[in-house]
């Protein structure tokens, strides 16, 4: 069986009478699943890993440290961020700390929270 050529005469009426573009609709599912990859992407860049829980000590060992050594420092705390992002963390500079309560320079602000919220902290 031999297929015969299609004249352009031929082509451009059945592309003016016949054939629907699809516009937009076609490029939609490829936009869709790479936005979906960048997103999953980011929420795993974003993710921080839990810091195992520490003693009372040793996390006023690692903060002093920070403190004298003005050493950056990575400080989770026992609490949980409410748009599903995981567990609050802070990386700053100890700025003083005293039995009960710790003030963190970030850089974009100053943070202070009580010892006891601290989950677990360690040196940069």
């Amino acid at each position: 069986m031999k297929i015969r050529r299609i004249t352009e005469v031929e082509a451009e009426f059945f592309l003016k009478n016949y054939y629907q573009d699809r516009g937009m609709l076609k490029w939609q599912g490829f936009f869709l699943s790479d936005h979906t990859e960048a997103l999953k992407k980011a929420a795993n860049q974003q993710a921080p890993s839990y810091l195992p829980k520490q003693n009372q000590e040793t996390i006023a060992d690692l903060l002093k440290f920070s403190w004298l050594s003005k050493r950056k420092i990575l400080v989770q705390l026992d609490q949980y961020q409410t748009k599903g992002k995981g567990i609050i963390e802070y990386i700053g500079l100890v700025k003083g700390y005293n039995e009960n309560s710790i003030i963190l320079d970030t850089g974009d602000l100053q943070v202070s929270f009580d010892l006891e919220d601290i989950r677990g902290c360690k040196t940069i």
